[in-house]
């Protein structure tokens, strides 16, 4: 008996994984394939690894613990999905809309969301190591304790965003925009933020060792107790009105003030 309750469990995560499942609402079934419809479903720890899903729209569906390894989510709306817990671990997510969505302690290890929209969206100790975040919106966002060691953020849009206690070891920020960013706390040794904007970003005892910081701008921006040598403060492009390690201003004359806006 219980063998066979086993077999007929297995059978129905079977055909929830492969055919689709019922939504939370029982309006129907949700049928997992390019450019579906599956908002609000209940997809909560389903098989979805290498699943085609380019184009669906997953407005508000919970996806927690769901595995997504290796799936195709190739421009979906994921606006407002429960993703916690997720494994999309290599999963394609170019141009997916992730705003407001919750990615709290997921894994995207490796994972492709270049131009990915994650604004709002909470990433409170995800794991984005080797991601690939080009050009990604991330305004706003809960990165706090999250791990994004050696992923690559060229030209990313991380304004107004918490990434306090985060691991950014080894990534690449160059021409990044980072005003008003919270960073305090966070690993930014040898990473590349050449170019980048950290006017007003708050970077207490943050550890910038071997960091390149050509041409960045920290305007305003507050190092206290942070760990960077007087020669990479000689590469950043503005330090205007910024505090610095030991707590003193940086003071800009008038003449390579305007030299020097960003």
């Amino acid at each position: 008996m219980a063998k066979q309750i086993s077999i007929r469990i297995s059978a129905i995560v079977f055909l929830l994984a492969t055919a689709g499942c019922t939504s939370s609402t029982d309006t129907g079934v949700c049928r997992l394939k390019p450019r579906t419809s599956c908002q609000d479903y209940d997809l909560q720890a389903s098989d979805l690894r290498g699943a085609d899903l380019r184009g669906a729209d997953l407005r508000g569906a919970d996806l927690r613990g769901a595995d997504l390894r290796g799936a195709d989510l190739h421009g979906a709306d994921l606006r407002g999905a429960d993703l916690r817990d997720a494994d999309a671990w290599e999963a394609d997510m170019r141009e997916t809309h992730l705003g407001m969505a919750n990615l709290s302690r997921a894994n995207l290890h490796n994972a492709s969301l270049n131009r990915a929209n994650l604004d709002g969206a909470n990433l409170h100790k995800v794991i984005l190591t080797k991601a690939d975040l080009r050009g990604a919106m991330i305004r706003n966002v809960d990165l706090s304790q999250a791990n994004l060691s050696d992923a690559d953020l060229y030209g990313a849009d991380l304004r107004e965003s918490n990434l306090r206690e985060a691991d950014l070891r080894g990534a690449s920020l160059h021409d990044a925009s980072l005003q008003n960013t919270e960073l305090s706390g966070a690993d930014l040794s040898q990473t590349i933020l050449s170019g980048a904007n950290l006017w007003r970003a708050q970077l207490h005892k943050v550890d910038l060792s071997q960091a390149i910081l050509w041409e960045a701008c920290m305007r305003e921006g507050d190092l206290t107790g942070a760990k960077i040598t007087a020669a990479q403060l000689l590469q950043v492009k503005s330090l205007q009105n910024t505090t610095l390690p030991d707590g003193s201003k940086h003071e800009t004359s008038r003449q390579h003030r305007k030299e020097t806006q960003c």
